[in-house]
């Protein structure tokens, strides 16, 4: 059993496309522009992963 099938309806678990978090209403337009540029096209993220790496980046330690 995966992990997206085990927690089901826990959306912060979720594994999500840069693709699918880039066309979501989660994150406003500006953040966005920022996950454009961060995220990587061959990894899947959790919701909690992206706000974490946008604090990050805000913080000037993304690499």
């Amino acid at each position: 059993m995966s992990k997206k099938q085990a927690v089901k309806g826990d959306s912060s678990l979720a594994m999500f496309t840069k693709k699918q978090i880039l066309k979501s209403k989660v994150f406003t337009h500006i953040e966005k522009d920022v996950l454009s540029v961060i995220l990587n096209e061959n990894e899947k993220y959790t919701i909690e992963q992206v706000k974490n790496l946008l604090e990050k980046f805000k913080e000037g330690k993304v690499k």
